[in-house]
């Protein structure tokens, strides 16, 4: 790695802090069915509008859809960056990466926060009573995909970070596979000093989306998901010649570089709008969807608007906030709906957003920056201990 990529990579940050708000945007737009049937009419099956929900109405305005219900793309981005950057140490350390320091550290990480996640959300469930939803458009959210009681189930549900549902936190499904892909670093590395090309890096991620659309035609969620992560190892593994290739091709003309986002944020859309035909066509084009995304984070590694954005300061606070408002902002806003009135959903959205911010603020300081302290140190003593004992060995060895 060269000293002049390492700052560019800030930019993921605000990428990583962009996506966090999209799926805040969507669990928004599921708390209030509403505004789905308003914007997309006869997406509850029931024939509101001959036009709305046709491929046509998704093609003029899928940049809302972008908006309000692409939480899962957000999702491939998180992945697809997971890969990116949990490998680059890996890289720059090579054979002198610790693995015995690695793997606490990276559990002390990700396990509190999330722990501390569901605590809250078991909290929240306990302090405001919910009842059962009836939208009476289809898209019941808001009782169906959440814990209306607390019970030691949905606890151990939520817990089952790879089970079917986690009622307390839904969005820790993604986590599931956050572990998995940590677990599966060391393999991760050993694929990334063998990609020294960017053909080789090519002929990977091709190899991902086709992997991608083959477990989402035959509901593999492993085949769907953990390649999303290996695409991301591709691009580390050639990290300066993509950015070299990208800044040479986009940066000297800005023009190309807006035609590339806007290819991306249409690749991205695409299993959507081909959804307008028959949901059927879902599985099959999930693979664009995740082309988009790669396609995103590409562009963030280069020089330009779109990196300027990212870098600028709101967007790179967000960065820093994007775990733990991804993390809390589904207890905290199904709380609000409840409290404030789900019939008051125009007032009760916006609290709840501002709320998911404050909160995860609060849960940043609090739960996350801890973690990450205690996580560190638990590294160095570590690190410390077999400093000690390899020093003890070489005396023993001097003295035989």
């Amino acid at each position: 790695m060269t000293d002049p990529i390492v700052p560019r990579l800030r930019s993921l940050d605000g990428l990583r802090g962009v996506a966090a708000l999209v799926v805040v945007f969507h669990h928004a737009a599921l708390a209030a069915p509403v505004i789905l049937v308003t914007l997309w009419p006869g997406r509850d099956g029931s024939s509101i509008s001959q036009v709305a929900g046709t491929v046509g109405w998704r093609v003029l305005t899928f940049p809302l859809h972008l908006l309000l219900s692409a939480g899962l793309e957000a999702v491939f981005v998180f992945f697809i960056l997971s890969g990116l950057v949990l490998t680059l140490p890996v890289l720059r350390a090579r054979a002198g990466y610790s693995w015995l320091v690695y793997y606490p550290r990276r559990m002390i990480r990700l396990g509190i926060p999330v722990l501390g996640s569901i605590a809250l959300a078991a909290l929240l469930v306990v302090a405001v009573p919910r009842f059962p939803v009836v939208s009476g458009v289809g898209i019941d959210w808001l009782s169906n995909a959440n814990s209306l009681t607390f019970s030691a189930t949905d606890l151990l549900d939520t817990l089952n970070l790879l089970g079917p549902r986690q009622p307390l936190n839904n969005p820790l499904w993604s986590l599931g596979w956050e572990f998995a892909f940590s677990l599966l670093l060391p393999l991760a590395g050993l694929l990334a000093v063998r990609i020294t090309s960017t053909r080789a890096a090519v002929v990977v991620i091709v190899a991902c989306v086709a992997v991608i659309t083959a477990g989402s035609v035959a509901g593999l969620d492993a085949l769907v998901y953990l390649p999303m992560f290996v695409a991301g190892v591709a691009i580390a593994a050639v990290l300066p010649a993509i950015t070299r290739v990208l800044s040479t091709v986009l940066v000297a003309r800005p023009g190309r570089a807006a035609v590339f986002l806007a290819c991306s944020l249409a690749l991205i859309a695409v299993p959507w709008v081909a959804s307008g035909v028959t949901g059927a066509l879902y599985p099959v084009t999930v693979g664009f969807a995740v082309a988009g995304s790669l396609a995103l984070v590409a562009l963030a590694l280069v020089a330009g608007r779109w990196s300027d954005f990212l870098e600028s300061r709101l967007v790179q606070w967000l960065g820093r906030l994007s775990f733990s408002l991804y993390l809390v902002h589904v207890p905290v806003l199904v709380t609000t709906m409840y409290f404030v009135g789900i019939d008051r959903w125009l007032l009760a959205l916006p609290l709840g957003i501002g709320a998911s911010i404050a909160v995860a603020w609060l849960f940043s300081r609090g739960i996350e920056l801890p973690s990450h302290h205690l996580a560190r140190m638990v590294g160095r003593k570590i690190e410390l201990a077999r400093a000690r004992r390899s020093a003890v060995t070489s005396g023993s060895d001097l003295r035989e």
